[in-house]
């Protein structure tokens, strides 16, 4: 017979061989979904070559030059049959990355999934209430990628002249004139080193936000440090600190500084659960990779965030966050949601890709089973070096 000491001995071993188990599964499937991200991106740059031959004259079929080592060169002529079977067999070939089976709400029901705010605008109580849906809104942008083409820093316009232009005001701060905006939200980007990107993304996203009759700031936080990029951390930081600068201030929309959303009537407002803001983007032909994705852009209201206790702070380098964020939402008993993948697609911004954490996986498989409130806003620790009021964004400069 084993004695009550000698069985929990054993118990504890089971677990502990248990535990190493499931964290080497689970980094595999996790190496194994990069390994898809990867496939689907190799597919969206072929789906772009093929794009290219589509408006290519092929009547004669296609000439094309063709290295043959030592800078020297023959005119190769591939057959128009040859690209038609290409252009046929495509689709059928990458099928198995177009997984699109995830719960969505149509269009015609997002009015009434959207969370109102209404008598905190800085318009005042005496102005009308702005349409649930605005009248602006135009819809899908199919000009977005030659738009991202043709805007260079050098052809954008200066912040202060922007900023006079479309009325907001310093800090990113705007709502309509003619209404009383319905709904409220702050965007926190967390940044670094990415400035082109930066100046695109606020000339972009001002005009589609102002779209859709919104009272709303923008707040990027960046990170003054040499130490790997953590943007759960600050995700948490801008989170804390855009509740000291007033309203707007209850609703929160996590957004990277790379991604452009394409459909206007994708509105930048909180619904009642929190929302994963796209549904599909251009880099994964407008698909969605696998269905607890969270990262890229998300909305949610402040008392869900707080409860979830934030962002893990732990997470140093790319990737994992995003993932142990669904897992915290999942514990507490919040199912996100999406808009329709019509409505909510998004373009990524061309970036060189950040080197993946090597211990990402180990973290993931350990925070699965944590409490959230032993990591996240309640651990929070950061310096606030200053904050600057720019034309179009509050900059935090944290580390």
């Amino acid at each position: 017979m084993f004695s009550i000491f000698e069985k929990s001995e054993k118990v504890v071993k089971y677990e502990e061989f248990l535990n190493n188990v499931l964290k080497e599964d689970l980094r595999k499937e996790l190496e194994r979904r990069d390994k898809l991200y990867e496939d689907i991106a190799a597919h969206s740059q072929l789906k772009q070559t093929i794009d290219c031959i589509r408006k290519a004259d092929l009547t004669d079929g296609l000439r094309t030059q063709v290295d043959l080592g030592s800078n020297f060169y023959c005119q190769a002529h591939i057959n128009c049959f040859f690209i038609t079977a290409i252009l046929w067999l495509f689709p059928f070939c990458s099928r198995q990355y177009a997984d699109t089976s995830f719960p969505y709400i149509p269009l015609e029901d997002i009015p009434f999934e959207l969370i109102h705010f209404q008598g905190n605008s800085e318009t005042g109580t005496e102005d009308p209430l702005c349409p649930v849906l605005s009248p602006k809104l135009s819809g899908p942008d199919f000009s977005i990628h030659k738009w991202i083409g043709e805007k260079g820093s050098e052809v954008l316009k200066k912040p202060e002249q922007f900023a006079a232009d479309l009325n907001i005001k310093s800090g990113g701060v705007w709502h309509p004139e003619e209404c009383q905006a319905q709904y409220e939200s702050v965007i926190i980007v967390p940044y670094r080193n990415r400035y082109e990107q930066l100046e695109i993304f606020l000339q972009y996203i001002h005009p589609f936000l102002q779209r859709q009759q919104l009272h709303y700031r923008i707040v990027v936080v960046e990170q003054m440090d040499d130490r790997p990029f953590n943007r759960g951390r600050l995700l948490n930081i801008g989170f804390k600190e855009a509740l000291n600068l007033g309203s707007p201030n209850i609703c929160f929309i996590f957004h990277d500084v790379d991604l452009l959303p394409q459909n206007d009537y994708n509105i930048y407002a909180c619904t009642h659960q929190p929302r994963h803001m796209y549904s599909s983007v251009d880099i994964f032909r407008y698909h969605l990779p696998y269905r607890s994705l969270a990262g890229g852009s998300f909305s949610i209201l402040v008392n869900h965030f707080e409860e979830i206790n934030g962002f893990s702070n732990s997470f140093d380098g790319w990737g994992g966050e995003d993932d142990d964020f669904s897992f915290r939402l999942h514990r507490k008993g919040l199912e996100f949601c999406r808009f329709d993948p019509q409505v909510a697609n998004y373009v990524m911004l061309p970036h060189k890709k950040e080197v993946p954490s090597p211990d990402r996986f180990g973290k993931l498989a350990s925070k699965k089973e944590e409490d959230p409130s032993k990591d996240g806003l309640s651990t929070l620790e950061y310096k606030l070096l200053k904050i600057e009021y720019k034309p179009l964004y509050t900059h935090l400069f944290v580390r």
